[in-house]
């Protein structure tokens, strides 16, 4: 049995999984059209990736380099720059 690996499969102390619905209804009380989300405080970047489709622009932060990495490879990948038979087991 094969598990795919996403954001949010991650463990994580914080982690904001279970608040996307609250945090997404916030945003869009207050705004129309997200252009650029900033995400100071990035974590497992499940907050950016959640946005991603409605947002022009992610800006996703953290100190972690564990959590920096995971959340470069996937608010930042698209499918023209990576190669996945490359990444895939």
């Amino acid at each position: 049995m094969r598990t795919s690996f996403r954001l949010n499969n991650r463990k994580f102390l914080g982690s904001k999984y279970r608040l996307l619905e609250f945090i997404d209804g916030v945003v869009r009380s207050k705004v129309e059209r997200i252009g650029t989300l900033i995400d100071g405080f990035a974590g497992t970047g499940v907050v950016g990736q959640h946005f991603q489709k409605i947002c022009v622009k992610i800006i996703a932060n953290d100190s972690l380099l564990s959590c920096y990495i995971p959340c470069q490879a996937f608010l930042n990948s698209t499918p023209d720059t990576v190669d996945l038979s490359r990444v895939s087991s």
